[in-house]
């Protein structure tokens, strides 16, 4: 599996992967300081989407699928191999190439393991 990028830590000990997406655009992942529930920063470095657990359940659920099929539903569409893309919080597309797909569902799927354990 390929990695997306090196964990780094903010300034407040938060994990933080950089990445360019599929259009050499500087992306993150990164944990969230929110107060209210378990979070991720996902996106362009200036446009982050703040998606919850929840989402990124589902994301993950998606990506998986996308990973196996080549689409983001239950149906196989044939040839299909154009970058992920997902819209953020303000409307900006992100994209991330096919091969860190895969270690950005490995990352999101421990995020959801590891913040399972501890609720």
């Amino acid at each position: 599996m390929k990695d997306l990028g090196e964990i780094e830590h903010t300034d407040r000990g938060f994990e933080l992967i950089r990445f360019d997406d599929a259009n050499g655009e500087a992306c993150s992942l990164q944990q969230s300081s929110s107060a209210t529930e378990e979070r991720v920063w996902l996106g362009h470095v200036s446009e982050r989407a703040h998606l919850g657990r929840g989402q990124v359940e589902a994301l993950v659920s998606h990506l998986l699928r996308w990973m196996e099929t080549g689409s983001f539903g239950p149906k196989t569409v044939a040839g299909h191999c154009e970058p992920f893309e997902f819209e953020d919080s303000v409307g900006e597309v992100c994209s991330v190439k096919r091969e860190q797909a895969e270690d950005l569902i490995a990352r999101l799927q421990e995020y959801v393991r590891t913040t399972n354990t501890k609720g």
